[in-house]
């Protein structure tokens, strides 16, 4: 459930040029390159909803704190081979290490509430008020990053945040513990977002996944003694498939966001709720009523409003 800022792009190397002039066939194809970065975007919010749903199969016997230390202990493990790619001075290499750790620290509280939620709702209830993160960062866009926000999108931050309440209909005299948690998951998650954007100018993406994924691990390593759970094979493949998962849709969403705009990309995925909905029923057996598809169809079309508001608003600049 994670997003990444489009990293600003650079010139293109000087051999792939010089091909490019000798065989057209190598030049650089726009419209290939979006309709791959749609593709990516869609298979990288399908590896998200598989790891939510490991990680809700093995939260009916495992602890959160072990399952948050499998998430970014494996994760920083498939990480691994990465370093003789990049170069381990590229990715550990910050400007800003404060808000690098500030970030990851908000990353790693989405992913502590959203374990907790997940235990406790369907994967569609979830995501309808995982959707809510880009409606708040509108919101605190104001008084955070001093953006101006119009009665439109006020409108729309509201009526989008109506929908997820009409999608988990909390009832204020037994209200379930998973919807504050899905809520306090949508918030830390729109924070992490700001922070981001205001961070990307300095560090590329590969390292605010190092840090996530290193800090991740070295925070839960203090904590998951003291909530060991006996684990067996099968769930030592289950641990490790998490942390797979959550590194090759980082992987995919960061390749996705270099070959198409954010504002082109950004809307497919919502592809999630398709994605949650199909592998809630074959495995959960859970089937979205009416309200929940009223509340999320109404989250996403105010996302919808805001994502292209924002392309709108790019193409002017």
């Amino acid at each position: 459930m994670t997003t990444t800022p489009n990293p600003p792009a650079g010139p293109e190397p000087v051999g792939t040029q010089s091909l490019a002039a000798s065989n057209p066939s190598l030049a650089p194809n726009p419209s290939l390159d979006r309709l791959k970065g749609i593709g990516l975007m869609i298979v990288a919010v399908g590896q998200f909803v598989a790891m939510d749903t490991i990680a809700k199969l093995l939260s009916e016997t495992q602890p959160v704190p072990q399952l948050v230390w499998a998430r970014y202990g494996f994760h920083l493990l498939w990480m691994l081979p990465l370093i003789p790619v990049f170069g381990l001075r590229r990715m550990i290499s910050t400007r800003v290490p404060g808000r690098q750790l500030a970030r990851s620290a908000l990353l790693i509280s989405s992913t502590v509430f959203a374990y907790l939620a997940v235990h406790r709702l369907p994967l569609t209830q979830l995501y309808a008020v995982n959707f809510t993160a880009p409606l708040m960062v509108t919101l605190m866009s104001g008084p955070l990053l001093g953006e101006a926000i119009g009665p439109k999108r006020w409108a729309a931050v509201l009526l989008g945040l109506g929908g997820a309440l009409i999608a988990v209909r909390p009832d204020p005299g037994n209200l379930d513990p998973g919807i504050l948690y899905a809520f306090a998951m949508a918030l830390s998650f729109a924070v992490y977002q700001i922070i981001t954007r205001q961070i990307s100018p300095y560090d590329g993406p590969l390292v605010g996944l190092f840090y996530a994924a290193l800090f991740g691990f070295t925070l839960t390593s203090i904590a998951v003694p003291f909530y060991w759970a006996p684990v067996d094979a099968r769930t030592w493949v289950m641990m490790a498939l998490l942390g797979l998962f959550g590194a090759l849709g980082h992987l995919a969403l960061i390749s996705a966001l270099r070959l198409a705009p954010a504002s082109l990309i950004s809307p497919f995925s919502y592809t999630q709720l398709i994605w949650a909905t199909a592998v809630g029923f074959v495995i959960f057996g859970h089937l979205p009523d009416q309200w929940t598809l009223t509340g999320a169809a109404i989250v996403v079309a105010a996302g919808l409003y805001l994502a292209f508001g924002e392309r709108l608003r790019f193409r002017r600049r």
